[in-house]
């Protein structure tokens, strides 16, 4: 089943639950900037916070900065790091990092993660089977971002496409990498404004009322 093309579901508090701070800009942006653009409030939760073996501590503070005003610039109302470093992600209780991710949100209506489905990494399938568990004791649907289309999808879901702002998700990855190294390095999303979600079905689990034409 397809569902209408250019419309982004109609939620009031959107929870994304992503394995490390730079997937929220380089993978999610342009969705999440369409959420916050459809009036959604969004609060991002980071299961690490990115960082591997042999950084030094000033890459750390000055990259923390920019995630911050990059999740500004996507329309973020609240961004959370949990105390967990990325190689300890695939050794950790998926059941530990929902709760941990349930016990800092409290509510939601809807739960967006990168769809493990896809050509992703080990550290995005832990996310997506955290999302997976946290939606279930919020009893809230699990919204699967892809950024080409899916070729498989649960038997009660179905496929939006929706068109994202990609200029404004571009600015915030220039400001994540750096103005200079910008086109440069713009590989975590095609240019074309297509993204796709994976939804339950019906779509009035996840919008009872309507459907907000993504900006």
């Amino acid at each position: 089943m397809d569902i209408p093309v250019d419309v982004v579901p109609s939620v009031k508090f959107l929870l994304v639950v992503s394995a490390r701070p730079d997937d929220m800009v380089f993978a999610l942006g342009g969705m999440i900037r369409a959420f916050a653009d459809a009036g959604s409030v969004v609060q991002v939760v980071s299961l690490s916070d990115g960082q591997r073996l042999g950084a030094t501590p000033g890459h750390w503070i000055g990259l923390s900065h920019r995630i911050v005003e990059a999740a500004d610039d996507l329309g973020v109302g609240e961004f959370e790091i949990l105390d967990h470093g990325l190689a300890e992600l695939p050794v950790t209780p998926v059941s530990t990092l929902a709760r941990e991710v349930w016990e800092t949100v409290g509510r939601a209506d809807a739960v967006l993660a990168i769809d493990a489905a896809g050509r992703v990494r080990p550290t995005q399938v832990v996310a997506f089977r955290t999302a997976q568990r946290v939606a279930k004791l919020l009893d809230a649907p699990l919204l699967r971002w892809s950024g080409t289309a899916p070729r498989r999808r649960p038997a009660d879901a179905g496929t939006i496409t929706v068109e994202v702002p990609r200029a404004r998700h571009r600015a915030a990855f220039a400001r994540l990498v750096g103005a200079a190294s910008a086109d440069r390095s713009w590989v975590g999303t095609a240019p074309e404004p297509w993204e796709y979600l994976t939804v339950p079905v019906p779509v009035g689990a996840v919008a009872p009322a309507s459907v907000i034409k993504a900006r």
